[in-house]
């Protein structure tokens, strides 16, 4: 697991928390070549580097590896616009409960997770304070949505935590 981030003039932003495997750079592979956004592994990690002359052959020589880094590339876009949406019309509780459901239901595919990130970062994640989401947090445990322990989290009630995500 590694948060792909950009350390903004105010603070850090992460721009999304991806699981493998997967493949990172591409846009600084295929674009300026300066490399715009830091990724850091979350936990163990395996990292495999593929030198850019290799990396541009394999795609002129093999049409499936190119189709499949042209899909990874609009399925990020993609993603890139619903988080852009995300961030702008939803509310802070809204965006939470998105990320809480986006750890249980991509990253972890279970209801039961130990959070990775510390209450700043996930506040940097969802676009929040480290005080909003503790609090947040700490709402969603008392109305039995959830059943927070530190950074255990147990979602217990999917459906109130959807219905907060649609509209948040």
């Amino acid at each position: 697991m590694v948060k792909i981030h950009i350390t903004g003039p105010e603070r850090e932003q992460i721009l999304k928390i991806i699981k493998g495997p997967i493949y990172l750079g591409i846009p600084t592979t295929l674009g300026d070549k300066v490399n715009h956004y830091s990724a850091t592994a979350l936990m163990e990690t395996r990292v495999c580097f593929i030198g850019l002359d290799s990396f541009k052959d394999f795609i002129a020589s093999n049409s499936d590896f190119a189709y499949e880094i042209i899909t990874e590339l609009c399925k990020n876009e993609l993603g890139h616009f619903d988080h852009c949406v995300n961030q702008v019309q939803k509310q802070s509780q809204g965006r939470i409960a998105e990320a809480l459901c986006f750890f249980a239901e991509d990253i972890f595919d279970e209801p039961n997770f130990s959070l990775p990130l510390s209450r700043q970062e996930f506040g940097d994640l969802t676009g929040n304070s480290r005080e909003s989401v503790s609090r947040i947090l700490a709402n969603l445990n008392s109305d039995g949505v959830i059943s927070l322990n530190g950074k255990n989290i147990h979602i217990l009630d999917m459906e109130r935590l959807k219905n907060i995500r649609k509209n948040g």
